[in-house]
């Protein structure tokens, strides 16, 4: 069940990290005035959408975990771990502290500010590239 959990987490971050390539591979395609804006406003909708699946998705998997090791969250009280197997609770623990820790929106939007910059980057490194590219093709259109 964890390596089904771990392997949604990473596609979906691997979503994030290539998303903002794949928009300016798209764009590229289009004679457009405005490209840096259009991509800017595309990659912020469209991977802060990514970015709310997977703050969700870590929350939501951990409730599953947690149920998947029959950690009780509905009981009120000292009896949550009675049915934990012995060999699960301290794995029990370590997700109540991912689940009872800062919530998956605030967080999303924590990494969101980190992640700001790197759709800059990306553009900056696409731009230089389509220059370069651009550059050579011009001057083998010379000779």
């Amino acid at each position: 069940m964890e390596i089904l959990v771990k392997a949604i987490f990473i596609l979906l971050l691997l979503t994030l990290v290539i998303t903002p390539f794949l928009i300016g591979s798209i764009l590229d395609k289009f004679e457009l005035t405005y490209k840096f804006m259009i991509y800017l406003f595309l990659s912020i909708v469209i991977t802060f959408s990514i970015s709310l699946i997977l703050g969700w998705w870590s929350d939501f998997s951990t409730k599953i975990l947690l149920s998947y090791y029959d950690y009780d969250l509905k009981t009120m009280g000292g009896d949550r771990f009675r049915d934990v197997a012995n060999e699960n609770a301290e794995r029990v623990k370590i997700l109540l502290i991912h689940y009872y820790g800062v919530g998956w929106i605030l967080k999303v939007f924590m990494i969101y500010v980190f992640y700001l910059p790197y759709l800059l980057f990306v553009y900056l490194i696409t731009y230089l590239f389509r220059k370069k590219k651009n550059r050579k093709k011009w001057a083998m259109q010379k000779k």
